[in-house]
């Protein structure tokens, strides 16, 4: 009996544990048709479909290959002035090179809109797939981010675009700003994979759309961009085909040679090469010049950059020819400023004489003018009398050049315009000597050879760095490969070695003349000023193979305040000639030379500005940009005249934000070893001190010259 009762329960008790496992598993299937029904009503509430109708298809097709109608059509709160023919001249450059690639460039007055062109230029080709990948680059970060916001807020507000594109508008709308929202959209139950970042934009996925998956990203023209890439969902690998480089230069960069070449470089190699191999690369780079040899000018110089196809326009083509009328209408302009705050007694004086004042006047845009202004005319005049050298900059793209009389020294045009007929190696028939400076820096050396007359014309035969740097355009600081690289151990054994190895290349070297006769390297001055590397410049000296070729020398800055080292005591066994004294270092056993660098870098640099043909000094024969670097280094420095205590002297200083003049420094000590070696001008010659007479004998010359 108690076994049938034991097996009873245990039927229970199993049917129970079924029982509860079918209740547990219905539940469990009760919540996971719940998530799933949620699931899709989430899904559903989140999915963009179906996409608003095109309201104008028309006038969609019509902006398809026309940028002009985009701009009309799209964006008329932004272009609501009527165009100039040179905005249409830009607009139609733009629009070639979306549609086909090649690089534009374009110099035009600030307040011309050519950034606002450029952008509109972008976003067309992004919008109807002319473009995939388009780069936004700016000066900065900062910059760079203010170009992509401008991007989104047209995405986002323009109502126009709204209209007609809501494959992109209506999905970036679906996210009313908030970026943590792009990874639950969908579109017909598929994620769009949109992207709404601070420096990245994702068109939708949506296949039959003609931007589905394209990308817009911003960047600093600093920043680390190379290899940039976006996989869409179907697999297809985009690499950007379209860059809008926007005033690629500061103010500080523009007046940097070395900033200026490496921002050049980071446009040409690290953008350009942005795109793939079978994609030919669009890019378009609106900018302003503002000095004479930066980027912008570099950039629209069709001899420097053909292939950037640059155009420059100017505010005022033509000035007006009665300048008198209109220096009486800024006396009242600025009278009017200082009583009323405003131009109106200027204004009333323009209203009366409008014809005449306006005759022979050209303004590139007549529709640019401001409220209390009568005319495009009296806008430009207004700007230019504000600020004469403003207005020349940045709404002429014509840069002043500096005062000769506050500042004195070369340009690299003026340096290049030298270049002449021989080759590199080749030393002009007419020349006397052979010389050469070497420049020591930390990382790498500098040298320059060059050739002499006895009225000092003269030859650059040879440059270069040691180790030998494979790019064209290089700070020392990034010279690759450097000396530590090149030889380790300290920084002290590795100029040492660098020297030695330089010095063996130069004295081993074949000069040969124009007559193919061989000629000496006679005088090698090594700068030894830099306390680290001045023992091992001594001892390169003392070496047998070049001993009494090679000598250390030891520039002084002597200013006009300064005393001459002709009116200084010379030891036995000194020699002193104009400008600079050599003598014997009893510690280490070699001469050195103190040379007045004020001196002979005016001299060089007399000789650089001369008009060609004359006493200058020439460049060996080269390919177009092959002495650019060599132009910025000669070019670094200026003088400032200068006199006290009876004496003039042109001071030299480094141009502000000009860091490298290595090469200058070469040639300048180049020049004085041309002139130990017996080079003279006919000025050279300083007077000597007079010799110092005693009182009695100073009255006994006066009784005599009364004739008493």
């Amino acid at each position: 009996m108690a076994k049938r009762k034991s097996k009873s329960n245990a039927k229970k008790t199993k049917k129970a544990a079924a029982a509860k496992t079918r209740s547990a598993d219905s539940y469990a299937a009760h919540r996971e048709r719940a998530r799933a029904r949620s699931q899709r009503q989430t899904r559903s509430a989140r999915d963009i479909a179906p996409l608003p109708e095109v309201a104008r298809p028309r006038r969609k097709a019509l902006a398809r290959k026309s940028l002009l109608r985009f701009c009309r059509s799209y964006m008329p709160h932004t272009f609501s002035l009527p165009f100039s023919q040179d905005h249409l001249l830009v607009i139609e450059r733009i629009q070639e090179a979306a549609l086909h690639g090649g690089l534009f460039a374009l110099a035009m007055p600030r307040g011309s809109g050519k950034t606002s062109l450029c952008l509109a230029g972008a976003l067309w080709a992004w919008l109807y797939g002319h473009r995939r990948f388009v780069v936004l680059v700016g000066a900065s970060d900062q910059r760079a981010e203010e170009l992509i916001r401008a991007v989104k807020e047209e995405l986002y507000s323009n109502d126009l675009l709204a209209e007609d594109f809501p494959e992109v508008c209506a999905a970036v709308r679906e996210l009313e700003g908030k970026s943590n929202r792009c990874p639950g959209q969908y579109y017909q139950g598929r994620l769009t994979r949109i992207e709404w970042g601070k420096r990245r934009i994702v068109a939708p996925w949506i296949p039959e759309a003609a931007p589905a998956g394209s990308v817009v990203v911003c960047t600093g023209i600093e920043a680390s961009i190379r290899g940039l890439r976006h996989v869409r969902p179907d697999g297809v690998v985009l690499r950007p085909d379209f860059a809008m480089i926007d005033d690629p230069q500061t103010d500080e960069s523009a007046r940097s040679p070395s900033q200026t070449a490496m921002r050049e470089r980071l446009v040409n190699e690290a953008v350009l090469g942005l795109a793939g191999p079978t994609r030919r690369m669009a890019a378009v780079c609106p900018c302003t010049i503002i000095a004479r040899g930066d980027l912008a000018d570099r950039l629209t110089d069709p001899q420097q950059n053909p292939e950037w196809r640059g155009v420059r326009t100017r505010l005022l083509k033509k000035f007006p020819e009665n300048m008198d009328l209109w220096a009486k209408y800024d006396e009242l302009r600025v009278q009017s400023l200082q009583e009323y705050g405003d131009i109106r007694l200027a204004t009333r004086f323009y209203r009366r004489h409008r014809r005449e004042m306006d005759r022979g006047a050209e303004v590139s845009w007549p529709a640019r003018k401001d409220q209390d202004e009568l005319s495009a005319v009296q806008h430009a005049m207004n700007l230019y009398f504000r600020s004469p050298a403003a207005f020349a900059a940045n709404y002429q793209n014509q840069p002043e050049e500096p005062q000769a009389g506050r500042s004195q020294g070369v340009t690299p045009e003026q340096v290049l315009a030298h270049t002449g007929p021989l080759p590199r190696g080749t030393v002009p028939v007419e020349a006397q000597w052979l010389t050469a400076g070497v420049d020591i820096q930390q990382n790498v050396l500098f040298y320059l050879v060059a050739a002499w007359t006895e009225r000092f014309r003269g030859a650059v035969v040879d440059y270069g760095a040691w180790p030998p740097q494979r790019q064209a355009y290089f700070r020392a600081s990034e010279a690759r490969p450097g000396l530590a690289a090149r030889y380790g151990g300290t920084v002290e054994s590795s100029i040492y070695q660098g020297l030695l190895d330089l010095l063996a290349h130069l004295f081993g070297s074949r000069w040969n003349r124009e007559d193919d006769q061989p000629q000496a390297l006679e005088l090698v001055l090594v700068d030894a000023n830099w306390s680290i590397s001045t023992d091992g410049v001594y001892r390169a000296a003392q070496r047998a193979e070049w001993a009494g070729r090679v000598v250390p020398c030891h520039g002084r800055y002597i200013g006009a305040s300064s005393r001459p080292l002709s009116q200084r005591k010379a030891q036995p066994g000194d020699r002193l000639g104009p400008g600079w004294l050599l003598r014997r270092s009893r510690q280490k056993g070699v001469r050195h030379l103190v040379l007045d660098v004020n001196r002979y870098k005016s001299l060089v640099a007399e000789r650089l500005a001369a008009a060609p043909g004359g006493e200058t000094i020439r460049l060996f024969r080269a390919r177009r940009g092959t002495h650019r670097l060599l132009a910025d280094h000669l070019a670094s420095e200026y003088a400032v005249r200068t006199e006290s205590q009876g004496r003039v002297v042109d001071e030299w200083h480094l141009r502000p934000g000009w860091s490298e003049n290595h090469w200058w420094d070469c040639l300048v000590m180049a020049a004085a070893a041309a002139s130990v070696l017996g080079a003279r001008t006919p000025t050279m010659e300083e007077p000597r001190k007079p010799k110092r007479v005693s009182f009695r004998q100073w009255q006994q010359q006066k009784k005599k010259a009364r004739g008493g």
